[in-house]
């Protein structure tokens, strides 16, 4: 049999000569409902089953191999109405779906001619239709922005002040002002980075809850004023500048396909940590061992800049955070690197030895090289920078004095832009001790000819 199906487009309805379409007609009617699942009923958008109301197959996620009998849409819900999934066949059987036992908070079977689905709340909604168990998930659509570039990185997503419904474009528009920094982020619903559900009797099957860019690469495309396209589970964009931003995350509910746009605003000056943490294999398994983690030692008077000594093995992961724990804001490279690579997301190093660390956020840099360490002042014969270098010994520095004075030593850097003295650190009881951020330390005096030995991962110091 033969049935009516509404089909968007003002031009098409000129195509086919339906004059009778107004100028505020956003549907057309034309003949034979196709094969599929839509959805239906008073609680959609939908004048009727309309192509734009099929569910399709989209956004699973990669690491899940099943897709067949699963498909999905997005689609705009009003909890004033009544919501059905209506299944057509070849041979023009109609039949519609409701809500039958529940197998979760948001999965339930389907029943023919069942009662009706109901949401609490007009919005955006996230829809699951599973053949193969004949079961429909149901999950609120609510995005935020989520990232590094984000007001709470990647924790949790910053959720947008406005979701809007458009009759006349069939748009769902989520508009929202975000202070973003200069690094990446996405966008993100549910809380979580999927939606996993029974795909049979056996397994599971997991679908994205993310949106992000249709580039190659994280990062590789950024958000810009002009609309962008995007896809779920997509790389990340990258945010130009530290700004505020006018975001418009758009879903044309005719194609189920995202967008975003950002209009920039004013332009917020970055903030750097007070403190950074570094971890790994070797510093502190990973922040579950406290007492192995790096402190880095704050560069005196350069905001943003951190530096260390330690000895490292090569291939071994390691990475950076600003609190000794997983609590967001962790990172593994800036935008420029130099003298390590990154394997599995961590920094590593190609050759066991002692290194220095260098971190300049406000250039976005971090560099890694062999250690250099000098003595300089009195003990050692002058005052000139470069001039008196440690001698590496495995994970050990040593130097020997040569006159009488105040024993100073200070860590080299190629990254550094500041004076020795804002790497300073001296020995006192048995320990290093560093300058950091604050002001001239005691003297350490000593005579000539006294081995002074350094071990930077134990944290100690001699002088004989």
């Amino acid at each position: 049999m033969k049935n009516k199906i509404i089909y968007w487009g003002i031009t098409l309805c000129l195509i086919l000569g339906f004059t009778a379409c107004g100028e505020n007609d956003n549907w057309v009617v034309v003949d034979d409902v196709q094969p599929g699942v839509y959805v239906s009923g008073s609680a959609v958008v939908y004048k009727s089953i309309a192509p734009a109301a099929s569910f399709k197959a989209g956004y699973p996620d990669p690491d899940t191999d099943e897709r067949e009998g699963v498909s999905t849409i997005f689609t705009w819900l009003k909890a004033s109405g009544d919501l059905f999934i209506t299944k057509a066949d070849a041979t023009g059987n109609i039949i519609n779906y409701g809500k039958g036992a529940e197998v979760s908070s948001v999965t339930s079977e389907l029943v023919a001619e069942g009662p009706a689905y109901k949401v609490t709340e007009d919005g955006l909604y996230f829809l699951i239709y599973n053949s193969n168990l004949s079961q429909l998930t149901i999950v609120p659509a609510k995005f935020g922005v989520i990232g590094a570039a984000t007001p709470q990185g990647w924790n949790a997503e910053s959720p947008f002040t406005s979701v809007n419904y458009n009759e006349s474009t069939a748009t769902v528009e989520f508009k929202g002002t975000f202070p973003f920094t200069k690094d990446q982020m996405k966008f993100r619903f549910n809380g979580d980075w999927g939606i996993t559900i029974p795909y049979d009797a056996s397994s599971t099957i997991k679908f994205h809850t993310n949106m992000g860019s249709i580039g190659d690469s994280d990062g590789a495309v950024a958000l810009a004023s002009s609309s962008t396209e995007l896809k779920g589970g997509g790389k990340n964009l990258s945010v130009p500048l530290g700004a505020a931003y006018d975001v418009t995350l758009k879903l044309d509910l005719r194609t189920n396909k995202f967008s975003v746009s950002a209009v920039q605003g004013e332009i917020i000056k970055p903030t750097y940590p007070e403190e950074l943490y570094m971890t790994g294999n070797e510093f502190g398994n990973w922040f579950s061992d406290p007492a192995g983690v790096v402190k880095m030692v704050p560069v005196n008077g350069a905001s943003g800049s951190f530096w260390c000594v330690r000895y490292f093995t090569a291939n071994q992961g390691f990475k950076w955070a600003p609190q000794p724990s997983w609590d967001g804001g962790d990172f593994s490279e800036l935008a420029s690197k130099e003298g390590y690579s990154i394997k599995d997301g961590n920094a590593v190093v190609d050759a066991d030895g002692l290194y220095m660390v260098y971190i300049d956020m406000v250039a976005d840099k971090i560099v890694i090289e062999p250690a250099k360490v000098y003595g300089i002042g009195n003990a050692f014969g002058g005052w000139d920078a470069a001039t008196y270098p440690f001698t590496i010994s495995g994970n050990k520095m040593t130097i020997t004095t040569t006159a009488a004075g105040d024993l100073r030593i200070y860590a080299g850097s190629s990254a550094a832009t500041t004076d020795w003295w804002t790497r300073e650190f001296n020995i006192f009881n048995g320990k290093i001790e560093y300058r950091g951020a604050g002001g001239d330390q005691a003297a350490v005096p000593v005579a000539a000819g006294k081995k002074v030995t350094l071990d930077f991962n134990a944290g100690t110091g001699t002088i004989e």
